[in-house]
This record gives structure tokens, sequence and C-alpha cells, in this order.
């Protein structure tokens, strides 16, 4: 499950346990979201799980007392994972052997497998830094377990068996077996839903050919971990992975051979290029125009007739991709037909299934996406050594050409095929990433409309499918629903989501009689820093110190969001005043401790900013304005009294 749920439903938990006065209950849950937000990156240091609201020191002393053992085992099972995924072996192993004084309180607990896991790729890793046989025979010993559960339960085992057999045969038999491990692993884990593991085993397979110096092998299985740990919510890990391995899996690894682009499918049937960016945690979506997702999306999936839907799907991807034409093929029991073509200048034709060799279509590169389910760019069709032998290729020498997998159920259904003749490279990877979710969304309906033409045969079996399909569809809607709300250039909230987030909690503290904390920021003298250093600077002013407020208010309840331009907002929730101050004055250190050079500030040399605060508890007949009003006040005062600073 990825993060982010697991720390809502935690937050949820976590409240009912206080409510009902189970602390030991309540010190389990905590002590797994204070590792969520470590590897999320939001915690003091990569080792520690303190910040300014949470002592790690005083939560591990009150552990001692526990009369459950088994809820203060939870802390040390997170810790040494968090520690293990940060790269501190030697920490790690010392926590792990911490946590193996709680095992006999945790027998046939979930969170006993998690750590013998650990433990062995603990060991393995700390041989690495340290060699140690006592390490590499208990780590065997450890494997046997899982090998032996395996034979039982291969769905949740066998994958960490493959991934700890796999590390110990990179330190003792430097061959190819680990590499083929290391697959089996990758594999297995992504085919039962363990998105965490898939991303660990793609990176430690990346370690291995990256440490045998084979270039295109560690990039990629190096990027497809970055990918799975922001997949999975954790982005300080992912940036970890980028720090260190910034050739590989950092943004001077985006040149291809040949103008082309290779984009792997990942387990959902959405192409992600392996030459796309990966900074701060996340992919190029935050690029892409949501609300233009949503409708093509929306407009495929309310298509039920396949030549409609087909019609629909051309128009909008030729659209969206910026095409000049397209054609949409169909893959069915090996046979490949040519079932819709389109242009900008005539519309979108539906044809009576042409087979592809019969087709004016570059059939090599069809037939190459159709095999490995891989989308391909080509910027210069007649320069890539892997097609300029195709006929079309050589009569037609297409400037950009782009094909991409519809993909069901981990099966190519279709592919799409996309032309531009008066633009070298033309189909760019934002472009390539909203078409790999267009084709995701696509081929649900495509399955639909298919089960629609037989539902009279079956119809029992066929409803059951459609039920879960467009359930599926459903939550592809309402994720993408969730990007709409998260400003494209900082990653925080935008100043549509804290609306609707301050007026639910404005409500919530009049009934509750509670105070809100409201805070209005300002980066000093924005535009001067804009008009000295320029816009693409001023980007990265932004986003830096959205980081670092950011770092600051990672209470779970408590919002962060860019308000527009350089002013950003804050809502904090049952927070004394005397808190509110401390966290008011953290957020202005924390701003200038970035040293941002800012020559043309009155305020300083460096960034700073200026911050309005004030708290109240709503009343009936009160505005929400009123608070904001208040804010604002302050805000301008701090401004009126030398900026970097706060008032109230």
């Amino acid at each position: 499950m990825p993060l982010p749920e697991v720390q809502k439903l935690g937050g949820d938990y976590l409240a009912l346990m206080q409510r009902i006065g189970s602390d030991e209950a309540s010190g389990a849950i905590t002590a797994t979201l204070r590792a969520i937000l470590n590897l999320e990156g939001m915690t003091e240091t990569p080792a520690s799980f303190g910040d300014p609201h949470f002592s790690e020191t005083e939560f591990v002393g009150r552990l001692q007392g526990y009369t459950s053992k088994h809820f203060a085992h939870f802390y040390f099972v997170n810790k040494m994972q968090t520690l293990y995924l940060w790269r501190k072996p030697i920490e790690a192993l010392e926590v792990a052997r911490q946590s193996e004084q709680y095992l006999k309180y945790s027998l046939a607990m979930l969170h006993t497998v998690e750590h013998h896991f650990y433990h062995a790729l603990i060991l393995c890793a700390a041989h690495d830094a340290k060699p140690d046989m006592a390490h590499l025979r208990k780590a065997r010993k450890i494997l046997k377990k899982f090998e032996q559960w395996a034979q039982f339960n291969p769905a949740n085992f066998a994958h960490k068996a493959l991934l700890i057999r796999a590390e110990i045969e990179r330190l003792t038999q430097p061959g190819c077996e680990a590499a083929d491990l290391y697959a089996q692993a990758i594999q297995s884990a992504g085919k039962n839903g363990y998105l965490q593991n898939k991303a660990l085993s793609n990176e430690l397979a990346g370690r291995f050919f990256a440490s045998k110096n084979i270039a295109m092998s560690a990039r990629g299985h190096l990027r497809e971990a970055c990918y799975g740990y922001q997949l999975w919510g954790a982005t300080g890990i992912a940036d970890r992975l980028v720090h260190e391995f910034p050739q590989f899996a950092g943004p001077r690894a985006q040149e291809s051979l040949s103008g082309a682009v290779i984009a792997e499918r990942s387990d959902d049937g959405i192409p992600h290029s392996i030459s796309s960016t990966s900074t701060s945690g996340s992919r190029r979506k935050s690029s892409l125009d949501m609300e233009t997702i949503i409708k093509a999306t929306q407009a495929i999936s309310g298509e039920i007739r396949l030549s409609t839907l087909l019609q629909k799907l051309m128009e909008i991807m030729i659209e969206n991709a910026g095409a000049e034409k397209g054609c949409f093929i169909r893959v069915e029991q090996g046979e490949l037909t040519v079932e819709a073509e389109g242009s900008v200048d005539r519309g979108v034709k539906i044809l009576d299934g042409i087979p592809l060799d019969g087709a004016k279509l570059p059939v090599s590169v069809v037939q190459y996406v159709a095999r490995l389910g891989e989308s391909v760019v080509l910027n210069d069709a007649k320069a890539d050594p892997r097609f300029w032998d195709d006929p079309y290729v050589v009569r037609s020498r297409p400037e950009s050409l782009l094909c991409t997998p519809v993909v069901h159920q981990g099966m190519v259904i279709g592919v799409v095929c996309l032309e531009n003749n008066q633009t070298s490279g033309a189909f760019t990877p934002e472009r390539l990433e909203l078409l790999g979710i267009l084709a995701a969304q696509a081929a649900i309906s495509i399955e639909n409309s298919l089960l629609y033409t037989n539902l009279e045969q079956r119809v029992q079996e066929r409803t059951l499918a459609l039920s879960l399909a467009t359930e599926k569809l459903k939550s592809a809607n309402e994720a993408l629903e969730k990007l709409t709300l998260t400003d494209a250039l900082t990653q925080i909230s935008n100043k549509r989501h804290f609306q609707q987030v301050y007026e639910k909690e404005w409500k919530r503290a009049m009934r509750a009689g509670n105070a809100l904390t409201l805070m209005v920021i300002d980066i000093d003298c924005f535009k001067l820093y804009n008009d000295t250093y320029g816009h693409l600077e001023g980007d990265r002013c932004l986003k830096a110190v959205a980081g670092s407020l950011g770092k600051v208010v990672c209470r779970a309840g408590d919002m962060l969001a860019r308000f527009g331009g350089e002013e950003f907002v804050i809502l904090l929730q049952n927070t004394s005043l005397d808190d509110a101050h401390l966290v008011a004055s953290r957020l202005v250190e924390n701003v200038r401790a970035l040293n941002i050079p800012h020559k043309a500030s009155v305020a300083d040399n460096i960034v700073t900013i200026s911050l309005g605060l004030t708290q109240a508890v709503p009343q009936q007949g009160a505005s929400m304005n009123d608070l904001f009003e208040a804010a604002d006040q302050a805000l301008y005062r701090a401004k009126t009294s030398g900026r970097n600073r706060y008032c109230m």
C-alpha cells in the first residue's frame, strides 16, 4: 500500500487509540507514522525520527515501560528498515540486534517477517561495509526460513527469498546468477503487489550492475527504483538515489541513442520514459494539464461502442500529442489489424480491420511495440539503426514517430501509432507520459466495449468483469483528480486545495471550540529577485522555500500551500500560541538557512521571508475572511518593520 494511504489510515487509527486510552497501541502506530515521515525525508536527519514536535529519545524511553512488548517491537522493526533504506547498515545492524530481543513477544505477527527480511539484507550490507563471515552465515539461516515459507505461500515470501539469495550470491559468487535472481525478485514482487520491495530489488540490481560497470543495465534498474520509491511515497529515498547516482538516476542520464526514447511499461500498464527526468522526488506529471487529462479520460470512459470509442481515442491522442496523423492497430491472438486512422485535416475514419502488412505504416516499429510492450519515440526515424531498413521509414522519412502500447491486464491489446512530418522531436517525454495515461484508460474502455459486444452470450461472467473494470477506472480518475489539488511547481497543496481544507477545518473548530492558527508568508523582494536572476532561478527559489517550509509544517492535519506567486499559507490545528510562535520563528530561520543569494533585497543579502501570524477560535457569525485579514495585517507589519521576521 502506498505510504500516503498508510499515513491516512494510521492517523485515523491513532486518533481512535488515543480516544480510548490505548497508549501502547498508540505507540506502535506512532512508530509507523514517524517511519513514513522519515522515508519522505521530513524528519531532522535520515537517521532520526525526530523533529521540533517529536522527541525520539523520549519516545524510546517510554517503550521500556510497555507491558505488551510486541507494541514496542514496532519501533525497532521500522527503525532498522529506514536505516537500511538510507544506506546506514552499521547503525541498522545495531537496531536489528535490539529488535531481536523482542521477537519472543511477537511470535506469528506480520512485523516479525519484516524483521527477518530486513535483518538478512542488513547483514549483507554490513558485510559489504566491513567483511564478517558471521554476517553471511546468519543471513543464510534467515534465507532458509524464507525458502521454507515460500513453498507454502510464494506470493508473500518468494520475492523476499530471491532478493536475499541475490545479495548473498553477489557477495560470494560474483558471476551472473545474482543478476538472474534480482530479475526474478523484481518480477515476483511486482506481480504480487509489493511496490516497495520491487523498488528495493531494482535498486540493489542497479547497484550490482553499476559495480560491474554495466551502465545501461544500471541506468534502467536505478531509474525504475526511483520511480518505484516515488510511487510508494518514499520521496526521500528516491532523492537519495538521484543524488548518489546522478549519472544513472538523475537529470544527466537523459541522453538517448539515435534520437530514440524507449519507455518501459509499469505494472499498471502506464508507460514511463526511461529518459524522462526526475527531480526533487517528482516525475514530470506536474507539467501536464490535469484538467485536460481528466476530461479526456472521462470522454474515453463514457463510450461503450468500440467504433465510437476508437474515434474519440484517436481524436484526443492526435490533438494532445501534437501529431499530424495517427492510427490504432488492434492486437488479438497474434494478429495485428488497423482499426482506425485519422489526421488533423481529414478527421478519423473507422476501418474494417486492414491487415498490418497491407497498411502504409512502419510495420517493424509497430511489431516491436506489440511484441515487447514498450513505447518507442523516434525523434529522427531514419537515423535509428533498428528501423532504418523499414520500407515505410525509407520511403516516407518521417521526422517524428511515436508508437505506444495499449495494455490490459499485462497483455498488449492494441498499438497507437502517431506521426509528425513537420517537426523533429515533436513527441516529448511529457507528451509520452500523457499518452500513457490515456492509453491505460483506453485499455479499460476497449475491454469494456468488447465485453458489451458479447454480453448476451456470457452475461454473468462479463457483468462481473465490467464491474471490476469500472471500479478500476473510478479509482484511476480519483487519483487524477487528486493531482489537480497540487501546485505544479512546488509539489505542495495549491490554493484550491487549501480553500477546501480551510473551510472544513473552520467549521470543525467552530463546533469543537478549538483554536485555528493561520500564517501568511511572502518571500521578501521576490520581484526584484526575478528581475535580477531570471525566472528560472525564481522557480528554483520558490521550490527551495517550499521545501524548507515543509520541513517545519509536517504534523498530520497541518497544511502548507502555495497561495499564488511568492505567497504561501499555513494552517495549524490544536496548536498553542507559544508553539505557534515557535513554528513561525523556525520557518523564518529555516529560509534564512538556505543561504540563497539575493543582492537586490532591501532586507538582507540572502532570500528571506516575512510572516503574518494570527490565532482565533471561530465563532458563530464570524467570517473565515476575518482570520485571513488579521494574518494579512500582521504580514504588513512584518514588512514595514524591516522584513525577515514574523509579526502577530
